[in-house]
Order: C-alpha cells, then structure tokens, then sequence
C-alpha cells in the first residue's frame, strides 16, 4: 500500500493580498521612484461615468499594484537558533562525516569506532549549548522590549521566533446558551458572528423630548463643502505609521509617499462620494478580532473583547471629522448642561 502527504489546499476564490515591504521607503530614491510610478499610472484612471465601489477598487488595486511592483513583497524573517551558528555547525558535522566514512570503511578498527563516537557525543554536546545560548540571548531581547513596553518590537520578535501565534476560528466554544461545546470550525464562526451581531446591533434608546429641549445654534454652511486637496493632504501627513493596514493591505506609509497626483485622485474619490451620498460597500465592511479579556472561561464570548479592523481603516481615517464639528458639538453639549 503506497502513501502520499497532500499538502493543504489553499481556499479557492479567495484573493490572497500580498504583504508590502515599506522599509524600502526609507531609501529616498525608492520613495521617489513610487512618486514617480503613481503620476504616470493613477492619471489614467478615469471614473466619472462608472459606480463608486467601482471608482474605489479601481484605485485601490492601482495603488496596490504600483505599490507592489516598486516596494516589493515582505519575505518571512523566521529566525531559529542554528541560523547565527551555521558555519560552525557545518564545520562539526562534516567532521562527523569523515570519522564516519573512516569508520565505515574499516569497522574492525577499535580506535576509528571510539573515534567516531567521540565526535558523535562532543557534537551533539556543542549542539545543544548553542541552542541554550541563542534561545537564553533571544528570551532577554524579547524580555527587554517587555520591560521598555516596546509592544510592536515584542510581538515582532515573537513571531520571527514562533511564527504566527494565533490560529482564529478554532478554538472551541460554547454555545449560545452555554450547555455544549463548538468544536466543529463552522460553527465556531457561526457562534462568533451571532455573539457579535447581538453586541453591535443593540436597539437604541432615542428620548425624543431629551432631542427636542437641545438648543438649536446657526446653519454652519461650511460644513456642507466637499473635501478639499488640503484637507486630504493634510489629514494623510497626520496619520500613524507602523500599523497593520485593513485587508486592503495598503499601509499608511504608501499614502505619505504617495506624492500630489495620488492625493488629488483620492480627492477626486471623496467628492465623488459627498456628491453621491454613496460609500463603496468596502467602507462599510470591517473584519472582527476577538481578544480573550484574560478573565472568566476563555471558552464563552462574552469573555472576548472585539476589534475592528476595517478593510479601509487607513483610508477611513483620512475623512475624519473635521476639528470644526468636534468643537462645536463639544460646545453645544456643555450649552446643553448649562440649559
């Protein structure tokens, strides 16, 4: 009876988006190369007669893909204890080798089996201290990033060392009223969704006469003007680098060195939605990771707290609220507690 190991398949139809490698970015010709790449590409992108989930994945997958052509793919940085002493251990096993060759081809000679055996031991013996040095030197790197609270450099080294240390959707769980337990995949996300959408789709509790004693205050017309260039342009420098992007796998990095042709396409997109009242479904989207709260039974939801991380976190927050609503609704409210 013959056997064979198939190796598992990968979900079909799934697109699986590539991880860009931003550290290129640091190298100024590369920033502007990318520059560069964007104005000649994005100019071609003509969207005024097509839909806005249209508009956007079109210049979502440009961007992307210029993106990907000038940066290039991140290559897993898996790190193991053998890698920093590979000429040295290259060094013993072929001396271990030759003693074995020796050995094989006089086996009735005493001194060249003692040999061998000698070798066999010292090497594993050198072995297995290197590997207690480098796993010892590696724990007080991932200890020292623990005691700066340097959370990203601390999971990054975890991962090189562990690989990803999460696998989501199969832990099992209990059920919605807590008498079985979900172990079939599933339902586990099954469960997951039905627990969230309780959470997140609570009725609202609206007191009318609470809306009508509010104090009404002049028509800001401002307020109604579609996104500007600088606005957007402004909003982009002030976003946060070094975050995990949406599934969009487009980083905030790529919209800072994306130069003013990119900007202005990506106003262009915004005012096409302000004008349309319209946002591409991508934007309503967001996929969800339940983080255990570290108290109660790991195996209930409602010892899980949600993130959302939504497929256009980064572009989301380019259109946030301007300062001008945030100051007036703060004014109104403290007007509303002085009423």
């Amino acid at each position: 009876m013959d056997f064979y190991i198939q190796p598992k398949r990968r979900p079909q139809g799934q697109k699986v988006t590539r991880k860009l490698n931003i550290t290129k970015l640091k190298n100024q010709l590369t920033a502007q190369d990318l520059q560069s790449r964007m104005d000649s590409k994005l100019l071609g992108i003509r969207s005024d007669q097509s839909s806005i989930d249209e508009q956007w994945e079109s210049f979502r997958d440009t961007v992307h893909s210029i993106a990907l052509e000038t940066l290039g793919q991140v290559t897993r940085n898996h790190q193991d204890w053998f890698d920093e002493n590979d000429q040295e251990i290259q060094k013993l096993l072929e001396e271990k080798r030759r003693l074995l060759r020796a050995h094989q081809n006089d086996t009735t000679c005493t001194a060249k089996k003692a040999a061998f055996n000698n070798i066999r031991s010292t090497v594993q013996a050198k072995l297995g201290l290197m590997q207690d040095a480098w796993l010892s030197a590696k724990a007080d790197e991932i200890q020292g990033y623990a005691d700066k609270h340097d959370t990203k450099k601390f999971y990054e080294a975890l991962k090189a060392v562990y690989g990803l240390l999460f696998s989501f959707g199969s832990t099992p769980l209990l059920s919605s009223d807590g008498t079985s337990l979900l172990t079939n995949k599933r339902l586990i996300l099954e469960r997951w969704a039905e627990h969230f959408n309780i959470v997140l789709n609570r009725p609202a509790q609206i007191n009318e006469e609470a809306i009508a004693r509010l104090p009404q205050v002049p028509t800001n017309h401002e307020l109604a003007v579609p996104p500007a260039v600088e606005e957007v342009s402004r909003a982009i420098k002030k976003m946060s680098t070094g975050k995990a992007p949406g599934s969009d796998a487009i980083p905030a990095e790529v919209f800072k060195s994306g130069g003013p042709t990119m900007i202005s396409q990506l106003t262009s997109l915004f005012q096409s939605m302000w004008d349309r009242e319209q946002l591409p479904q991508d934007f309503r989207d967001a996929t969800i990771v339940h983080i255990y709260k570290r108290k109660g039974d790991r195996q209930s939801c409602d010892n899980h707290r949600g993130l959302r991380a939504s497929y256009t976190g980064i572009i989301c927050d380019i259109h946030a609220f301007p300062k001008d609503i945030s100051d007036g609704c703060e004014q109104n409210f403290q007007q509303f507690l002085e009423y």
